[in-house]
């Protein structure tokens, strides 16, 4: 009979099966690899701890300085204060329009815009459906005018209608004669309007005397005739002309003793305040510029300037004019006037005060950079110092233009 177990004396010993020596060989081969890493992080941070003098020396050393320059610039070298500026027209004047003599007066058109440029004869408003013409005069109209009539007013009436081109002979200066009467026939038409006139009564014979005798006063009838008369109501007399229409009243408005059409002067002007304490240190012979968002500039100059009040800190202010006139476009918009109080150098190379140097023997220089990186000394003189800037000029034109850089440091 067989068996799976192996008799002894006094034992008996059972068969295991053996355990695989696989898990042995992979403990093995983690700890050579452990080992492996080790030792090259060991040699790594042993790399780094210890270096050459010379790697040492390289490490401390600080990267050469490269030199500071600054860009050469020309223009003005002066102490300037700036402020916000309105660009408008000139001398503003507000002119009544006249009620007609009799009845309700009423706008009726106008016969322009704001904006526009009145010429002397130009209708500027329909009142009661009658044109308002605008002549060149001193005073406003007082009466209706007719021929035959004198005076002042008749002059001023002549000079405004020679004004738009008109001819009137001399020897009518002063009266309303025939020829003046033909002048305002004449401005009326060219505009598309009727010469006014009204109408007046004279005794004329149109029948004989019954009996067949000479006619008497019994026997004449009234005959009407239109006759030319410029009333006052339909005359604007500006100060000057051509003019820049402001203002018009609007149509449907009641023409009374407020009732005004405003023009100004084609002459464009900018308006800023200032503060009163500012002011001390500007006059009429003060310069500098206008400049709007776009970099855009004009030179101006002061040409007129209000004081403001002291005891409640209200700004004063200031006009300011162009030889040149100012951009059309500018009108109703705000630039940036920028006013030289104390000029240094009006117009110079500008470089920062700390590139000048002086040598041994006096004389003042720049470090000017070349193309090539070098540098070399340009002698320069100094006209003035202000605010850490320097205003020089150079003996040799080449040796240091606008662009140029100098070192400053």
């Amino acid at each position: 009979m067989s068996t799976d177990l192996a008799a002894h004396t006094g034992s008996q010993e059972v068969m295991l099966p053996r355990r695989p020596r696989r898990r042995r060989t992979v403990t093995l081969t983690v700890l050579v690899v452990v080992a492996a890493v080790g030792a090259a992080s060991l040699g790594w941070v042993a790399a780094l701890r210890f270096e050459s003098p010379a790697q040492r020396a390289a490490a401390a050393t600080a990267p050469a300085a490269l030199p500071v320059t600054a860009a050469v610039t020309q223009g003005v070298l002066a102490e300037q204060i700036t402020a916000t500026a309105q660009v408008g027209y000139a001398n503003s004047t507000a002119v009544t329009v006249l009620p007609a003599s009799s009845g309700t007066s009423v706008v009726t058109a106008q016969l322009t815009a704001p904006g526009s440029i009145l010429e002397a004869g130009a209708p500027v408003v329909a009142v009661n459906g009658r044109p308002v013409l605008a002549l060149p005069g001193q005073f406003r109209a007082y009466r209706d005018l007719r021929p035959g009539d004198t005076g002042p007013d008749v002059s001023q009436l002549q000079q405004g209608l020679r004004a738009t081109g008109l001819a009137i002979p001399a020897r009518e200066d002063g009266t309303f004669g025939t020829a003046t009467a033909a002048a305002v026939r004449r401005l009326y038409r060219g505009h598309g309007f009727s010469a006014p006139t009204e109408t007046t009564t004279s005794a004329t014979s149109t029948t004989g005397a019954p009996s067949g005798g000479p006619p008497t006063d019994a026997d004449a009838t009234p005959a009407t005739a239109p006759t030319l008369v410029v009333p006052a109501a339909e005359l604007l007399f500006v100060t000057q002309l051509p003019a820049v229409v402001v203002g018009l009243p609007a149509v449907g408005a009641l023409v009374d003793a407020a009732t005004t059409v405003t023009v100004a002067s084609t002459a464009l002007v900018a308006h800023a305040e200032v503060a009163t304490s500012l002011l001390t240190s500007l006059s009429t012979d003060t310069r500098g510029t206008l400049s709007d968002s776009s970099g855009a500039s004009v030179a101006v100059q002061v040409a007129a300037l209000t004081p403001g009040d002291t005891t409640t800190g209200a700004p004063g202010s200031l006009e300011l004019t162009a030889s040149d006139g100012l951009p059309q476009a500018w009108v109703g918009q705000p630039v940036l006037a920028t006013l030289n109080l104390t000029v240094v150098a009006s117009d110079a190379l500008l470089v920062p005060s700390r590139a000048v140097g002086v040598d041994g023997a006096g004389q003042a220089q720049v470090t000017v950079e070349q193309p090539d990186g070098s540098f070399r000394l340009v002698p320069v003189t100094e006209l003035g110092t202000l605010a850490g800037q320097s205003a020089i000029t150079v003996d040799d034109p080449d040796a240091l233009q606008v662009g140029d850089r100098v070192q400053v440091g």
